[in-house]
């Protein structure tokens, strides 16, 4: 028996006019790269989270690098990650600059 785990094209199904609409105003506008649509994101987002501001990056690594840049975190300063995580975390914490990556 072959039970799925999440079927993609009903959720798809549901939400395609809605999409495609976006998608849409997004080539009509031709702000493919930041614009009004991430603007409005990132107010949304910050007023979800209690905050004044949410920054929309381009990756999770991006995230976590910027993060670190956040907290000052550079050379000589000792960042642990875990040792089963994706590799894009240790790559973010090489990226600013710290000379030690130690595995949990």
């Amino acid at each position: 028996m072959n039970i799925p785990l999440i079927d993609l094209k009903a959720h798809h199904q549901a939400l395609h006019a809605e999409i495609t609409s976006a998608i849409q105003n997004i080539l009509e506008r031709t702000d493919f790269i930041l614009g009004q649509d991430v603007a409005k994101f990132e107010e949304e987002f910050a007023a979800f989270c209690g905050t004044k501001h949410a920054v929309g990056v381009s990756s999770g690594v991006a995230a976590l690098e910027l993060s670190l840049l956040a907290f000052g975190i550079g050379p000589g300063d000792e960042v642990l990650v875990p040792a089963h995580t994706f590799t894009a975390t240790a790559a973010a914490v090489s990226f600013p600059g710290p000379s030690l990556c130690s595995w949990m």
